[in-house]
């Protein structure tokens, strides 16, 4: 919901926005759109709202409600991971000393596979951490590398 909070404050407090000046208690999202419930035709796209905002990130903090029914299936993801790592500010090097993790995954039904998908988790962890970067189109907000395609 805080997603949706922001992104209706950067539509209404846009002057490029159809929806521009008006009280946030009349807009509803639905179908990817922000739209006035007193007036249906002034609508706008997540992507449209998003795309004038540049490059600059959306970020929400929200909580999941669980599932009715945690036997059908689970929306969760069972982890944690620790890491030490040593800086010297003098030549701007990173180095990751230690990394501990622990997955509540289930049944493990390959073991050798799992253990793979740990140790590559953690290390495209650390390089997303120290590397790598989202690319956003400007024109429409989009993240542009956001596929192992074009992921580098």
């Amino acid at each position: 919901m805080q997603a949706r909070q922001k992104l209706l404050e950067m539509a209404v407090n846009d002057p490029r926005s159809p929806v521009h000046g008006a009280d946030p208690a009349d807009a509803e999202f639905k179908n990817g759109k922000l739209f006035l419930k007193s007036s249906p035709a002034k609508a706008e796209s997540y992507t449209a709202v998003l795309a004038r905002k540049g490059n600059q990130p959306l970020e929400a903090i929200g909580d999941v409600k669980p599932q009715l029914d945690p036997k059908k299936s689970s929306c969760h993801s069972f982890g944690a991971v620790f890491a030490e790592v040593a800086v010297d500010p003098d030549l701007g090097m990173i180095r990751t000393r230690r990394v501990v993790a622990v997955y509540d995954v289930g049944k493990i039904m390959n073991q050798k596979l799992a253990q793979s998908q740990f140790i590559g988790g953690i290390v495209w962890g650390i390089s997303l951490a120290l590397f790598e970067d989202t690319h956003v189109d400007s024109r429409n907000g989009r993240i542009m590398n956001a596929n192992l395609a074009d992921y580098h």
